[in-house]
């Protein structure tokens, strides 16, 4: 496994993009459950560019989703793909439409979100207070 992400790391360095989404690939076979490697992959497609790809790439950004809700870049990189995708679908009537702004609009949610989640004040201060009143005095 070290040496086909090394082997993917050094196809990346030299912009061979395909070879190194056959690598991303490898590994996705050897760990199936590793949200890390379907982003990677995700992020792969991604830079290639075209429909294909960037359908692929919306494929492993769910499933990278999917297997840990809490990856920002996957959202981030999901949201990205399917807006790149809606300007390939022109026409507004095609089921591929709908259902990738759906996504879109599914993903800037759960950004816009988390974004708010993120500059919520801080528990610590009362965590820090309750601390101390349980803390054991001469």
């Amino acid at each position: 496994m070290e040496a086909w992400q090394e082997l993917s790391e050094l196809y990346l360095q030299v912009q061979e993009y395909s070879k190194a989404a056959f690598c991303a690939e490898e590994l996705i076979l050897h760990q199936p459950h590793n949200h890390l490697m379907h982003q990677r992959l995700a992020d792969i497609r991604y830079t290639m560019g075209g429909i294909e790809n960037m359908e692929l790439a919306k494929s492993y950004y769910c499933q990278a989703l999917k297997l840990n809700p809490d990856n920002m870049r996957a959202l981030l990189g999901l949201f990205l793909v399917t807006n790149t995708l809606l300007s390939h679908y022109k026409s507004s009537g095609s089921s591929k439409r709908k259902e990738v702004f759906k996504l879109s609009q599914w993903a800037q949610s759960e950004v816009a979100k988390r974004q708010r989640k993120a500059q919520a004040p801080p528990a610590i201060p009362n965590l820090t207070n309750m601390m101390l009143s349980l803390a054991v005095t001469d």
